[in-house]
């Protein structure tokens, strides 16, 4: 059925004890023709230094699409002792040898680690990305940053848009933490607007977590126009609702 006649077989067998598999099942040969993983594919990996391959990463390697090829680019990138594991990995997660030189060139000339490599194209940051947050952030920046800026889906616009509101010194793990928190230069301007002017970053933080609104700020200071930020906020933490102080002021309770 899966064309592994007599001397397909022969060969099959033949060609894996050569590579040092002495005794590979019936079904074991079947799987591999299946996928394709014969003779000419393993004698490829041989010749690359994989010599002691469990059969299993061989069909692994080759259903992902693993081919001499590949590999050899790799080498040329810099990924001269990879594990098969690895390569694997690289190729389930699109790793190409291109992008790996690229990411190098962007990294000052340095090979990345495998890991930080893979890691940097799960999360979608490349070269171009590296470039545009560059131009835009303050003084150079680690790969590490560069990665959480991508995990947090931090990009140039969004470091404008602070840099806009006024918060042009932040270090990186202060813009993580804004844009975790939803803080956004349209936010700033809607406080602004409402009359608190010289936020600090801090303060911008504490509005953001404690979910102060400026529909919220409007309705405070429409019984209390002089409202500080502090006690802004300190309303919203006991749960003084724009219902609850309108009925307030109803009662003759304002400024």
């Amino acid at each position: 059925i899966h064309g592994l006649d007599k001397e397909t077989l022969k060969s099959y067998s033949d060609a894996f004890k050569k590579a040092g598999y002495s005794q590979i099942s019936l079904s074991k040969l079947v799987e591999l023709k299946i996928h394709g993983a014969g003779p000419k594919y393993m004698q490829g990996l041989t010749d690359l230094g994989f010599k002691n391959l469990d059969l299993d990463e061989v069909l692994e390697a080759k259903i992902h699409g693993v081919s001499a090829d590949y590999i050899k680019d790799l080498k040329d990138a810099g990924y001269t002792n990879l594990p098969m594991e690895k390569i694997v990995e690289f190729k389930i997660h699109g790793v190409t040898a291109d992008y790996a030189k690229r990411m190098a060139q962007a990294n000052g000339g340095k090979v990345m680690s495998s890991d930080e490599l893979v890691n940097s194209k799960i999360h979608g940051l490349d070269p171009e990305r590296i470039e545009k947050i560059q131009k835009s952030a303050n003084g150079q920046m680690s790969m590490d940053d560069m990665r959480n800026y991508s995990i947090h889906g931090v990009d140039d616009a969004y470091i404008q848009s602070l840099k806009d509101a006024g918060f042009s010194n932040l270090d990186p793990q202060e813009v993580v933490q804004a844009k975790i928190h939803g803080l956004s230069g349209a936010y700033m301007k809607e406080l602004k607007d409402a009359g608190y002017t010289d936020l600090s970053f801090e303060q911008a933080i504490e509005a953001k977590i404690h979910g102060l609104s400026t529909e919220l700020i409007k309705a405070y200071k429409t019984a209390y126009k002089d409202l500080s930020f502090s006690k802004a906020v300190e309303f919203k933490i006991h749960g003084v609702s724009a219902d609850y102080l309108r009925q307030f002021t109803d009662a003759g309770f304002k400024d």
